[in-house]
């Protein structure tokens, strides 16, 4: 069964829009998201454990693939815990092809790892939990929001046309659904849920 939770933070920001048009596709995008379901995707780093074997690390790929699981599990637990903001479930990145480019709903889970009810999930978003591309600090993974468009993801924060106003300019409504100094998952998964819920307000 597909239980709520999301997450989002304490930082309060002034959002608008370029153009009418903008501001529209941003509010879309989160009334969607609300009324839909977040697809997470769960990490087996299946390719680093498999070079390392085939190097004969055998004992760091054990340890990369406890880690992965350890950090399932965790995403999977604070999401139960902290995420409101619409419905959710799970899939690992092994089955992004088939979800992405076959629409096949079969590989999604709660967070039992039991096969959940395709009805009614209205509009999908998949959420990375990754490393940045423009991260400063490589060690600091974030939640990244993109959708599937003709078969391919596509990160909102790139496609999306509304856009708050910063000390640094303009930048993207969705560019900040994670903090970088949230290093606990629940802090992580919080801040998540309340931005959602400030930026649909």
């Amino acid at each position: 069964m597909i239980r709520k939770t999301w997450l989002v933070g304490l930082v309060l920001f002034f959002a608008f829009a370029k153009a009418d048009s903008q501001s529209v596709s941003s509010a879309q995008h989160l009334a969607h998201l609300q009324e839909g379901t977040l697809l997470v995707q769960l990490n087996t780093a299946s390719d680093k454990i498999a070079k390392l074997n085939s190097y004969g690390y055998k004992k760091e790929a054990i340890k990369v693939a406890a880690a992965a699981e350890k950090e399932n599990a965790d995403i999977m637990k604070q999401f139960d815990a902290y995420y409101l903001f619409s419905k959710y479930c799970f899939y690992y990145s092994d089955d992004s092809d088939k979800l992405v480019k076959e629409n096949d709903l079969s590989v999604l889970i709660d967070s039992e790892g039991n096969p959940i009810d395709q009805k009614n999930m209205g509009s999908t978003y998949l959420l990375f939990y990754t490393y940045p591309l423009n991260s400063i600090k490589r060690e600091t993974k974030s939640f990244i929001l993109n959708n599937i468009n003709d078969n391919k993801v596509e990160r909102i924060e790139s496609i999306d046309v509304g856009y708050y106003k910063s000390g640094n300019g303009l930048k993207s409504v969705f560019s900040r659904l994670f903090n970088p100094s949230k290093s606990n998952m629940n802090d992580q998964v919080k801040y998540l849920n309340n931005k959602l819920s400030l930026l649909r307000k």
